[in-house]
């Protein structure tokens, strides 16, 4: 065997050695970079940054501004129908209920405002195209609320 056929069998099982080390050396740490990421808390600054720059699922398929108002279940807010209960035979409940054109968003439908989630649960006659009430529990929490414009966003 010559000298440069040596120098090339030696010379490349050599550099295959280096490669295989190198990938051998590369995972580890790669599985430990994972690691760290997974672990280790991040601040709010930089959430905030990883959040604005994550492609987030398109969750809301429409998103529309607003006129929202409020309700209890006072016989001034409900009238005849002052006994609680929504539309869908559900218990009304404040955090939850709120009242919707059931032609815009369907009953059922969970609906985002103000980064709170709340359930199309009811209807009103004042609640038509795009206005929706909010279900509080008491009549004060109702006015103290008024009416408010606001982006709301729900799938459907």
């Amino acid at each position: 065997m010559s000298r440069k056929s040596i120098f090339t069998v030696v010379g490349g099982a050599a550099l295959g050695l280096l490669i295989a080390a190198g990938i051998l050396w590369v995972e580890p740490l790669a599985a430990e970079a994972e690691y760290v990421e997974e672990q280790e808390p991040v601040s709010p600054l930089v959430a905030e940054v990883i959040r604005q720059e994550t492609p987030q699922e398109a969750a809301y398929t429409h998103e529309s501004t607003m006129t929202v108002t409020a309700y209890c279940p006072c016989e001034k807010c409900c009238g005849a129908y002052s006994n609680g209960y929504t539309a869908t035979g559900a218990k009304a409940t404040q955090g939850v209920t709120i009242a919707t054109d059931p032609d815009v968003i369907p009953m059922g439908t969970e609906v985002e405002i103000d980064g709170h989630i709340y359930i199309a649960q009811d209807v009103g006659g004042a609640i038509s195209g795009d206005r929706i009430d909010l279900y509080f529990d008491s009549h004060e929490d109702a006015l103290r609320w008024g009416v408010r414009e606001k982006i709301v966003r729900w799938a459907g």
